[in-house]
């Protein structure tokens, strides 16, 4: 009966051994995947920082593109009118004062 005892012992104190030894392990893997929850995580901020900057790069080059472009478009209209006025505005005047006294 002893003996019985004694293996139910040593079984018991295996099983705790074994039990306490998992949890160690489950301890480690939660922490290894926290860590490489954490680690992606970091990535994943610095991969959105890189393309907001990169788009907002982009964004102001495109912008600044087309200031330019509305620039030149309005310079270029205000001669061409400066130019029509300038080759027509006898004739602009008389068709106003035309309308001023017809009414």
């Amino acid at each position: 009966m002893e003996l019985i005892i004694n293996q139910l012992s040593e079984i018991e104190t295996a099983s705790v051994k074994i039990i306490e030894h998992a949890t160690e392990q489950k301890k480690e893997v939660a922490e290894h995947f926290k860590q490489l929850t954490q680690d992606f995580d970091e990535q994943v901020d610095l991969d959105t920082q890189k393309r907001l900057s990169d788009l907002n790069i982009k964004l102001t080059k495109e912008k600044e593109q087309e200031l330019v472009k509305l620039k030149d478009d309005t310079e270029n209209l205000m001669m061409t009118l400066d130019k029509a006025y300038e080759d027509h505005h006898t004739e602009l005047a008389k068709y106003v004062v035309d309308q001023i006294i017809k009414e």
